[in-house]
């Protein structure tokens, strides 16, 4: 079975009129739905969950094939800019289907680290888990650099059932990407899957879908109460993991309109001094469905303007050392300033605009582009202030899930092994049935990044510290966080998850070891501050969701504690210009 299959079959199980049974995901969709509190077809990504614990300190065998095609480093942008159209997408491919051209063994070390063979092994890499969806890995052999990806299998447990099973001792098809070391524009590229030498029991897990394990479908006839779970033992041990109590869980009808929540405005309201923050209504969102506020989660308004990128004379190449950066000037020695924000250095403003998503669940590609377009103009001193196109991922990217959702560090990968064209060549149209070939043949310039990585440089291992730093020395960078209800409703202050009205226990918030905080929303820190009279530490946030909502587009939220994971999974990206018609 192919990722796509996989995903495709448990769509086309279902047999509500609301398509609810696409939502037969793992724990990190169940507490998405559970927050919300509605139960409807959301920012999906794929239904697999599998942590570190699965994947690290075990031997994996690596199934390659040969390259299916290369670039070569002389190659100029025009060659560049084609491939660029024709994403090599092995995620389409049986396992069976791959022609294997050799086997390599290796270690998975906790927490990144790759050995040769078995535990005993030379160092020849690093590894990272990529949320909980798959895994990354890089290994660096004889001059070569290899980048390899794939997603963690996933199937039906059977043809009538809607439970899910993760098969986390193996992967779908992936993608590799191979270089010649320090040579970033020259790579072959293939296709490759994983298999555990020594899978465990604990690797197969059953998950309960969604609307199984809260409510079958939205039946009007159930007058919105949800399954009983008070005394149903198969619960307790999902109830412990979600941290949530199951029993308080409610529905709506997905094709209902959004209804504004003022009993929860009004009591936040009454809690501000006590909270840090205040909540307003936003009357836009009334005109949505509880469906597509639920893919949105905000406010919709006027996309920015579309503009083309002027071309440099005699600058065919653009790259991060031909431009004096703007970070450069910065005093990067200890300790950083309490208070900076890439909106206001030195008086000069090297922020992109803030930009909507609409009811597409492209958050992550919108968290990607926005970071690269703000660390484009840190790098030229804002000679070049690019808008690209979000689009190009939706309809274009093997590492996302269109409007279903996707992570930001794939993303990266995405940029590194293809491209992005200006917004002017693919509009966004927050709809994910826009054909990949529908972009221009021609762009005027081409965005790729030369690396990405996990601040921390693997996932988990992101702190307020190493976050700061990467912000000050290169610009804004991607989070993922978990959005409450509450926070729909943000006006202004520093965010700290209310707690009002929500079914969690005591002890939600808090670290395990497991490597693994779920998340929600993908959004861009650009710098931070401190409270002058509290002396609260706070992120600036740019969101996706229109300059109507929050503070102008922006928002506060509590730093140093991972207020809602917000510190969990940062990404960093390195962006480069490529001028095609040079």
């Amino acid at each position: 079975m192919t990722l796509m299959q996989g995903h495709n079959a448990i769509k086309a199980s279902s047999s509500s009129p609301f398509r609810t049974t696409a939502l037969l995901f793992v724990v990190s969709l169940i507490i998405l739905i559970v927050i919300i509190g509605m139960v409807v077809e959301v920012l999906a990504d794929i239904p697999v969950h599998c942590i570190h614990h699965n994947i690290g300190n075990n031997e994996w065998r690596l199934y390659i094939s040969p390259p299916l095609y290369s670039l070569q480093e002389d190659e100029r942008a025009q060659s560049i800019q084609r491939k660029q159209h024709i994403p090599l997408n092995c995620t389409r491919m049986e396992r069976e289907d791959v022609d294997i051209a050799r086997v390599v063994k290796v270690y998975l070390q906790l927490p990144n680290i790759v050995r040769s063979e078995n535990k005993n092994g030379n160092v020849i890499g690093t590894w990272t888990m990529v949320y909980d969806q798959g895994f990354e890995i890089t290994l660096v052999q004889n001059n070569y650099e290899m980048s390899m990806f794939a997603f963690s299998m996933f199937e039906k447990v059977n043809s009538t059932s809607e439970l899910i099973r993760s098969k986390c001792h193996q992967t779908f098809v992936g993608n590799y990407r191979k270089s010649p070391y320090g040579q970033k524009n020259a790579a072959s590229f293939g296709c490759y899957y994983a298999e555990k030498v020594y899978p465990q029991p604990t690797d197969v897990k059953v998950s309960l879908p969604i609307n199984t394990l809260l409510y079958k479908y939205y039946d009007p006839k159930n007058q919105g109460k949800g399954l009983n779970v008070n005394n149903d033992p198969s619960f307790d041990s999902l109830a412990d993991e979600l941290g949530l109590d199951l029993r308080l869980m409610r529905t709506y009808d997905p094709k209902e309109k959004f209804k504004t929540d003022r009993n929860l405005i009004d009591w936040i309201n009454t809690q501000s001094d006590h909270l840090g923050w205040t909540a307003r209504s936003y009357s836009q969102f009334e005109q949505f469905t509880n469906e597509e506020m639920e893919r949105m989660n905000g406010a919709r308004s006027i996309l920015v303007d579309k503009s083309d990128l002027k071309k440099p004379e005699n600058n065919p190449i653009l790259e991060e050392e031909t431009f004096n950066i703007a970070s450069d000037e910065l005093d990067l020695t200890p300790p950083l300033p309490d208070n900076f924000d890439w909106r206001n250095v030195s008086g000069e403003n090297y922020l992109t605009e803030v930009k909507n998503q609409r009811s597409c669940g492209s958050c992550y590609a919108f968290a990607a582009v926005t970071a690269i377009e703000s660390r484009i103009r840190i790098q030229t001193k804002n000679k070049l202030k690019p808008l690209l196109a979000v689009q190009d991922i939706i309809s274009c990217s093997p590492y996302a899930q269109k409007c279903h959702g996707g992570i930001p560090y794939s993303i990266g990968r995405h940029l590194r092994d293809f491209t992005l064209v200006p917004e002017s060549c693919f509009p966004y149209t927050a709809s994910e049935h826009i054909p990949c070939d529908s972009k221009c043949s021609n762009p005027p310039y081409i965005v790729k990044v030369k690396d990405y990585k996990y601040v921390g440089d693997f996932y988990g291992a992101g702190n307020e510290e190493n976050m700061r730093r990467e912000i000050y020395r290169h610009g804004p960078v991607s989070v993922s966080y978990l959005v409450y209800p509450d926070f729909k409703y943000y006006s202004n202050g520093i965010y700290r998850h209310s707690g009002y009205g929500y079914p969690m226990k005591k002890d939600r918030i808090k670290h395990t070891n497991n490597g693994w905080e779920p998340t929600t929303h993908s959004v861009v820190i650009t710098g931070w501050g401190v409270d002058p009279v509290t002396g609260q530490k706070y992120w600036n946030v740019m969101n996706s969701w229109g300059r109507k909502w929050g503070e102008e587009g922006f928002f506060k939220i509590a730093r140093g504690q991972d207020e809602c994971a917000i510190e969990a999974e940062p990404v960093a990206f390195y962006p480069q210009v490529i001028y095609t018609n040079a």
